[in-house]
């Protein structure tokens, strides 16, 4: 799979099922034009209760999309209102322990409500593909640097292992073979520039048994060597 490109900007939202590689640069930003984001881990017994209460009134989303596992949207005031608030409680701590839930289950609800939910909700909801296939993504993310077999992968989620590529590739973007290597070598980047490992040494940290591979497989992704790649990075960031 090769990277894909997605440009947003003020008020954007970017919504993931579930763990995904990535890497963002923020265009234009300054000390007078400053780049700010908030990020919300999903808990998945919250967000169910959500779409429970949600279901019983019919008031899921009702455009589809394309049920993939990520999705970009504009966010309206009140989600961003939402999140403004749930910021400020980090600052209370003695309030947080008893509204942060409560905010949490008000931007499931604004999420699962906006053009994308219908096809959010299918990935939590038990029995869906949408939902195998999440679960199988949360499954090679927490794995990813062991050996695999997707075969049994497929049968942890209930899933056969032609409908297990298949219904990857549609909801994922990729095949699982390639997720897998789009994890490693995201891991293995990140290793080299946050934490100074040498190419080798994230190669076999991330699950590669030859360097040679592991520099032509992190060429052909990031477009460079990883010396080369992990310098420029270093030098943009100076």
């Amino acid at each position: 799979m090769s990277r894909e490109l997605r440009l947003y900007g003020t008020g954007a939202c970017l919504l993931t099922g579930s763990f995904m590689p990535d890497s963002f640069e923020a265009v234009d930003a300054s000390e007078t034009n400053p780049f700010l984001a908030i990020s919300l881990t999903i808990e998945p017994k919250l967000c169910d209760q959500a779409i429970a209460f949600l279901s019983e009134k019919e008031a899921i989303g009702s455009e589809t999309g394309n049920s993939k596992i990520f999705s970009l949207y504009e966010a309206d005031e009140g989600l961003l209102d939402a999140f403004l608030r749930l910021s400020e409680l980090a600052l209370h701590p003695e309030h947080a322990a008893l509204f942060s839930d409560i905010v949490k289950r008000e931007i499931y609800l604004r999420v699962l409500t906006s053009p994308v939910g219908r096809a959010f909700s299918q990935l939590y909801v038990s029995g869906t593909a949408e939902n195998k296939i999440r679960r199988a993504v949360d499954w090679l993310s927490a794995h990813f640097s062991q050996p695999i077999d997707h075969s049994s992968v497929a049968e942890k989620v209930g899933m056969s292992t032609a409908s297990y590529y298949r219904r990857f590739r549609e909801i994922v973007g990729s095949t699982p073979s390639q997720f897998v290597r789009n994890l490693r070598l995201t891991e293995a980047k990140r290793l080299m520039i946050d934490e100074q490992f040498e190419a080798a040494q994230a190669c076999y940290r991330v699950g590669y048994d030859s360097p040679t591979y592991f520099s032509r497989e992190f060429r052909n992704l990031f477009g460079e060597s990883p010396a080369k790649h992990v310098k420029r990075i270093a030098a943009e960031m100076q």
